[in-house]
């Protein structure tokens, strides 16, 4: 891993679809940084523009790892450092831009459209209470909400995109489905077909055999034929056949929780996994989740996953009421527990604040 996939990674969450689009717009901090420069030396003005950028940026980056309401701190904070700023220079008005464009990741659109407002009433008060110049809230009160609903529209597309992958996420489990029918069907008609002459065949071969040894000697070959078609014949019924894999069930997860009004944080980074550990940790993840819809009413789910060289690594915790559970049967916790020993792994639940889940599984 190079340093700059070690730094990208401790800035922003990974993987995502905007790999670089973030780092582009701060390019819009030259709006407030070139005017600086061109002025005449302040070194209050400078002290102070690089604390506020500095503090800026940790709340910029900050507000990549949070969306729903706790997106609502990093908008707060920087709104308060564009005015600290615009007391300085008016075309501080940036930050405010900044602040609009975090509003469209907040939960819902009311709340979307709340944020903006908010922030419009701020400028304006703003403006009055400190008698800024036009320089300041005409470009602030334009391009505050532009932006912010322009990225609302984009964060919206997005959510339709999850939704179509997921609509056709649906339409490959149907077809799944019928797969599997095909198979029952195909077995019953053809293998079965097959085990049954195999049953008869054997039959007389037992009988043949102190009457006519010859003849029982050939109906033991044909029964071997037989068994040679018969397993090619399983073999063609269940040829392409394939589980689900963690990664489909990742943005599944993620579609379903925030369906279902529940913050959703997953810190993942790229991973390649065998296809049977895949298979199997897709369905304990799918179980979490489903736990946690029925039984824990979270309302903010984190899942990190990690792949090292000797283990894969995953975590789930909500901060739900999921204590319900340790005294609940049937409830797939024993399922889960299976599968993990199944693959050598180990599993660990603690129920503080919630369930926390932690398991690991060796990849050697």
């Amino acid at each position: 891993m190079t340093l700059l996939s070690k730094i990208d990674k401790l800035l922003l969450p990974t993987p995502r679809e905007d790999k670089i689009l973030p780092y582009v717009w701060l390019l819009y901090l030259g709006m407030y940084i070139l005017p600086m420069l061109a002025m005449p030396i302040n070194i209050e003005l400078a002290i102070s523009s690089v604390v506020g950028i500095s503090l800026f940026l940790v709340f910029y980056f900050n507000g990549y790892w949070h969306d729903g309401n706790r997106i609502w701190l990093n908008i707060i904070a920087i709104a308060v450092l564009g005015s600290w700023l615009s007391l300085y220079l008016p075309v501080a008005s940036v930050f405010f831009v900044y602040a609009g464009a975090f509003c469209s990741r907040l939960i819902s659109m009311r709340l979307t459209l709340v944020a903006i407002g908010i922030l419009m009433l701020w400028i304006v008060g703003l403006s009055y209470v400190a008698d800024l110049s036009v320089y300041f809230f005409l470009p602030a009160l334009i391009f505050t909400p532009m932006i912010g609903l322009l990225n609302t529209y984009h964060f919206a597309m997005a959510r339709k995109r999850d939704q179509l992958n997921l609509s056709q996420q649906e339409v490959q489990h149907f077809a799944k489905i019928a797969e599997r029918e095909r198979i029952a069907r195909d077995m019953h008609d053809s293998v079965g077909h097959s085990f049954s002459v195999i049953a008869l065949k054997a039959e007389l071969a037992e009988k043949l055999i102190s009457i006519n040894p010859e003849q029982a000697k050939t109906e033991i070959k044909e029964l071997q034929q037989l068994a040679r078609t018969a397993l090619a014949e399983v073999r063609e019924v269940i040829s392409g056949y394939r589980s689900g894999n963690l990664k489909d069930e990742l943005k599944h997860a993620k579609y379903v929780l925030q369906s279902n009004e529940v913050v959703t944080h997953i810190n993942a980074i790229e991973f390649q996994l065998p296809e049977q550990v895949s298979s199997e940790l897709a369905m304990v993840l799918r179980e979490l989740v489903t736990n946690i819809l029925k039984h824990a009413n979270a309302t903010e789910v984190k899942i990190q996953l990690e792949q090292l060289k000797d283990k894969f690594t995953l975590q789930v915790s909500d901060n739900g009421n999921s204590r319900q559970l340790k005294q609940q049967s049937g409830n797939g916790l024993k399922g889960i527990e299976e599968r993990i020993t199944d693959l050598n792994g180990q599993l660990s639940i603690a129920w503080q604040n919630g369930m926390q889940v932690s398991l690991s599984v060796p990849l050697v």
